[in-house]
């Protein structure tokens, strides 16, 4: 067991060195103190929420309390307190980065990744950058499509923490954005060699598997993933789409049932078909769905229109192409 895990990390690590390699490596720690962020201010003007007595209850309290509490604002969907909460632990302890961080991760969550990159950065000073602010920062930088940047802030948190899980799953989303999906299939089998219940580890390796057109192979990743966590379903339509993909339309089927019913499953069912160019097997599929329930008429319909156009423009590529062969004096054979 222990050879096997130092084999596994050692072809990681190679990936990580030669990542490292082919760019200059720069830190994101340019700060002698924390930063001034928009983090810094009165908690009333936080979202729009103003209380007073809440102002002064949060300031009792101490920072590890304002976050856990925060934190669980944020899963719980109530961002304006969550963030009252982030801002509160910082002004209570301005000197510690996990304010600033979760603060980041919130913005992160919503979409906001100029305040995020911000907060990440207010996290860091000359002498020290936490993983999560260089995590987060990379994240940022991906989302933005800035991947080159993202890199960087991936080579400086490999350096300081090469076996975290939540690391190695950046890294091994850049390789995704950058289309080098074969080199973020031994990342995401790392992570489940260390962990073989790691419902993301397996969630995301099945959809790799899916973008290499390894179906039955996602197939299996997505099963997995759903044995620890049975009730998403984002990662049973996953599943689903990996049955439908692999030829086995009557397990997606069955799938999509269970959400959507009969006439959303064909729907659906259609559309995957659709993005993969299989126009006849979409029609089908479209058409059914139809035909079971008149109120997926809309969807359907809209669904077989884009069909349609597809073949329209696929039928004047042909043409175009043919008529170019036609002129084209190299294709005509000498007699």
């Amino acid at each position: 067991m222990a050879t096997h895990q130092a084999t596994s990390l050692t072809s990681v690590n190679f990936l990580i060195l030669s990542l490292v390699l082919c760019l200059s490596l720069t830190t994101a720690c340019t700060k002698s103190v924390h930063k001034v962020s928009p983090a810094m201010q009165d908690l009333s003007s936080a979202d729009g929420i103003s209380s007073k007595g809440l102002t002064e209850q949060l300031a009792e309290k101490s920072p590890q309390e304002l976050l856990a509490t925060g934190r669980s604002y944020m899963e719980h969907g109530n961002p304006a307190l969550a963030r009252m909460h982030f801002i509160a632990a910082i002004n209570n302890d301005s000197d510690s980065p996990d304010g600033y961080i979760a603060l980041a991760e919130l913005d992160l969550s919503r979409g906001d990744y100029e305040t995020a990159m911000i907060n990440f950065e207010a996290a860091c000073t000359d002498d020290d950058c936490p993983v999560e602010a260089l995590l987060g920062q990379a994240q940022v930088y991906r989302h933005q499509g800035e991947l080159e940047q993202a890199i960087k802030m991936i080579n400086s948190a490999m350096l300081i923490a090469p076996d975290s899980t939540d690391v190695i799953l950046e890294l091994a989303a850049i390789y995704e954005s950058t289309g080098k999906q074969s080199l973020a299939t031994p990342l995401y089998q790392e992570i489940i060699s260390r962990a073989p219940n790691s419902t993301i580890g397996n969630n995301n390796l099945g959809l790799n598997q899916l973008a290499r057109s390894n179906y039955q192979a996602a197939v299996s990743s997505f099963k997995r993933a759903l044995r620890t966590d049975p009730k998403n379903k984002r990662i049973s339509n996953n599943l689903a789409m990996a049955y439908a993909f692999s030829g086995d339309e009557a397990s997606a089927i069955h799938i999509f049932k269970s959400s959507v019913g009969e006439a959303g499953a064909y729907n659906n069912l259609g559309y995957l078909y659709l993005t993969k160019g299989e126009l006849d097997k979409a029609e089908a599929a479209l058409k059914k769905a139809m035909q079971l329930n008149p109120r997926y008429y809309v969807k359907a319909q809209e669904n077989l229109e884009r069909l349609e156009q597809i073949r329209r423009d696929n039928a004047t590529m042909e043409t175009t192409n043919a008529t170019q062969a036609a002129l084209n004096p190299e294709s005509v054979t000498a007699p």
